[in-house]
């Protein structure tokens, strides 16, 4: 529960929610209102959390590459979804390319933890609301790009306004290098980035397709928690692993207790406060902020149930069981491999670019 001393990022929070808004303008029109406009929604929002992440001076190169990769990976999420085996190898090739992008540094490392995201949640969403047979996947294309272009210009109107209070922060420093070029050279050389990719993507493979396979809540919530440990960041030590797993546990019993004493609609309310909570103050105090989060993803996850005292307590057993697959992952592929912190990846599990961190990004 120590504070790190770091502000609380409620721009971020704004960042976020703009873009949530921007890419609910863009699919509203053309889904009539459907599940399927949580898909540009999804898009928008990473795209302008992920560019504005950063210090103003990686705002757009961060922002290009955000929307370009977010755009990719929402599409690949539509197309497999409801299809068990080509969502695991499609969540393999993600899991892979996320890690080895971690070697471009503080660019690469957010972009790999927003891709896995995007990846997930829009494989998560098209499955769980049989999205294409709503929608085609040019219909879902021209979406995610307009809401990638979306997702952009809120990232970028906010650096400006950002640039009014940092001078000079968009010129100084090195321009950060492009995550492809990483990418491939970590996986030409088989070095530890693309190491910890296959390290990441045999437990999140097998996840995927159990959870598309069954459609089980419990399958979704062992995928999660797998997850929350296996970041692209690179091998974690056991206290930044001890701390993610304390955190999702933490969260998980609130919603077993809360469950049984409000209504669903009153917990819905609450989880939306902690999920922007949770991402204004993780970078303060790391285990509250991230069970904050964890609580809204255990109540958005329970809520189609309706009875989510049950669901709490079945998600802490699922918790376990998908921290375990991941900690085994961890520590028996390549275990000479020392549990460090790779490029970009400080000991509290920031991003730092060597001079100005980018906030807020875990």
């Amino acid at each position: 529960m120590r504070t790190t001393g770091e502000p609380p990022q409620w721009a971020l929070v704004w960042f976020l929610l703009a873009g949530l808004g921007a890419g609910l303008a863009i699919g509203l029109p053309f889904t009539g209102a459907r599940p399927i406009v949580l898909l540009p929604a999804l898009t928008a929002a990473m795209v302008a959390l992920t560019g504005s992440a950063g210090p103003p001076r990686l705002v757009v190169p961060l922002a290009t590459w955000a929307a370009s990769s977010t755009a990719i990976v929402v599409c690949l999420g539509f197309l497999v979804s409801g299809r068990p085996w080509p969502a695991g190898a499609a969540m393999a090739l993600v899991a892979v390319f996320t890690s080895a992008a971690a070697g471009a540094g503080p660019l690469g490392a957010v972009l790999g933890m927003m891709n896995t995201l995007a990846y997930v949640l829009s494989m998560v969403i098209a499955t769980s609301i049989s999205a294409r047979g709503s929608a085609t996947l040019l219909d879902v294309v021209l979406w995610a790009t307009a809401a990638a272009v979306a997702g952009f210009a809120v990232a970028a109107g906010g650096s400006v306004l950002r640039h009014r209070s940092m001078p000079g922060a968009g010129r100084d420093g090195p321009a950060p290098p492009a995550p492809w070029r990483a990418i491939w050279s970590s996986l030409r050389g088989m070095d530890e980035h693309a190491r910890d990719g296959v390290r990441r993507a045999v437990p999140l493979t097998g996840c995927v397709v159990w959870y598309v396979a069954s459609d089980s809540h419990d399958a979704l919530w062992v995928l999660i928690a797998a997850l929350a440990v296996l970041l692209p960041t690179g091998k974690s030590t056991w206290e930044m692993s001890l701390g993610r797993v304390s955190a999702t546990l933490l969260g998980v019993v609130v919603v077993a207790v809360l469950g049984e004493l409000l209504p669903l609609g009153a917990l819905l309310a609450l989880a939306v406060l902690a999920f922007l909570f949770g991402q204004a103050y993780k970078p303060v105090v790391p285990l509250l902020g991230g069970a904050a989060s964890s609580f809204a993803a255990v109540v958005f996850v329970g809520a189609p149930t309706a009875n989510l005292g049950s669901t709490g307590a079945h998600r802490l057993v699922d918790t376990l069981i998908g921290v375990a697959i991941a900690l085994a992952a961890s520590y028996l592929l390549w275990p000479r491999d020392r549990a460090e912190e790779t490029d970009g990846d400080t000991d509290d599990g920031t991003v730092d670019d060597g001079a100005s961190p980018v906030d807020g990004v875990r």
